[in-house]
């Protein structure tokens, strides 16, 4: 792996980490509000498949490791409570956005339909393990950990639907003068 690599990698996690940072705390929910999603989206759309994917790795192996890094600075007890299927949905979100802004056309509904399905890959996985966790049945599940975050995350899709053109031309300039 080149350095240039390595270092978008960690430029996206480090994102992800300072989005996390940027939470409310929603009282009938145990998760809180945050843009940590958009860190892995914005990977998505800059980064290469494997990229996205590793860079939101290193940020829950940071959080597995004992940093906090999570949202509300928290780390390893977050990922393996109820909530952590999430935190490790970013991994799916990551992947299947990008698979789809790789494959798919160029353009706003291409962005949006990427960003939705990273979005949906990441509440999945994250439902299920906490229906499992908590032994609550689907709609529990959907009305506690996905409906309060539909508004904020339609939001992020909009936002990157419209800046990810822009994005994705940074990103590979920055790429081609690294690589110089």
């Amino acid at each position: 792996m080149k350095a240039t690599s390595i270092a978008r990698i960690a430029l996206f996690a480090a994102l992800t980490v300072v989005l996390s940072q940027i939470a409310i705390p929603i009282p009938f929910t145990p998760i809180p509000l945050s843009l940590s999603t958009l860190g892995g989206l914005t990977a998505a759309f800059c980064l290469s498949v494997s990229e996205a994917f590793l860079s939101q790795l290193v940020y829950l192996l940071l959080g597995l490791a004992g940093i906090p890094v999570f949202a509300n600075f928290t780390a390893t007890a977050k990922i393996v409570g109820p909530t952590g299927g999430y935190l490790v949905g970013y991994l799916f979100l990551a992947l299947t956005a990008a698979l789809l802004l790789k494959i798919l056309p160029s353009s706003f509904p291409s962005f949006f339909l990427a960003c939705a399905a990273g979005t949906a890959a990441c509440y999945l996985f994250g439902t299920i393990w906490y229906m499992i966790y908590a032994g609550v049945d689907f709609i529990s599940a959907l009305s506690f950990c996905v409906v309060p975050f539909l508004p904020g995350d339609g939001i992020k899709c909009v936002v990157l639907m419209v800046s990810g053109k822009k994005l994705r031309s940074l990103s590979k300039r920055a790429s081609l003068s690294l690589n110089q």
